[in-house]
């Protein structure tokens, strides 16, 4: 506490193990309430946590990565990080880089993940005009139609029949 009785501003580890805990408890698509419940504090609470506003005790940090189903140490970033290139660790600090991911990961077709790596390759080209855009377009079309085609395998065969005509 300083002199004038502020706090100061926020510990830089304090802002680090709260963003690491946001990025977590965002790319499990869990809500304030639901990590702040687990917890047993307020959605207001967790938001300083992430912060990095307020500290967290070693308690109530065990409560929050065994919510969010990790080791205690990914959310200090001992683990997380080691034997990932620097370049990897930057960018799955995109935003939105780990819930594509943890999407990616998901998709239980090969063809449909193959779809959409060659929409994101298309989307991620620099826009040099006309042909770039024509170009997108007919990766989007390809991955819908793939999409299509690998639909009436994921459906049960009763619900499937009225695309096959």
């Amino acid at each position: 506490m300083l002199q004038d009785g502020s706090r100061g501003p926020p510990d830089p580890l304090d802002v680090e193990l709260g963003a690491r805990i946001k990025r977590y408890r965002q790319a499990r698509r869990l809500s304030l309430a639901v990590v702040a419940d687990a917890v047993g504090v307020s959605f207001q609470q967790i938001q300083k946590y992430e912060q990095g506003a307020n500290r967290i005790a070693a308690s109530t940090l065990q409560r929050i990565a065994k919510r969010m189903d990790v080791p205690v140490a990914y959310l200090y970033g001992e683990s997380l990080d080691a034997g990932l290139a620097p370049e990897a660790t930057a960018l799955l600090r995109t935003p939105g880089a780990a819930a594509l991911l943890d999407a990616y990961a998901e998709m239980p077709d090969a063809a449909a993940r193959a779809a959409l790596v060659r929409l994101a390759e298309a989307a991620a080209q620099p826009a040099a005009g006309r042909e770039d855009e024509r170009l997108l377009a007919a990766r989007l079309a390809e991955a819908r139609a793939d999409e299509r085609r690998l639909a009436p395998q994921r459906l049960a065969p009763e619900r499937a029949s009225f695309l096959a005509e």
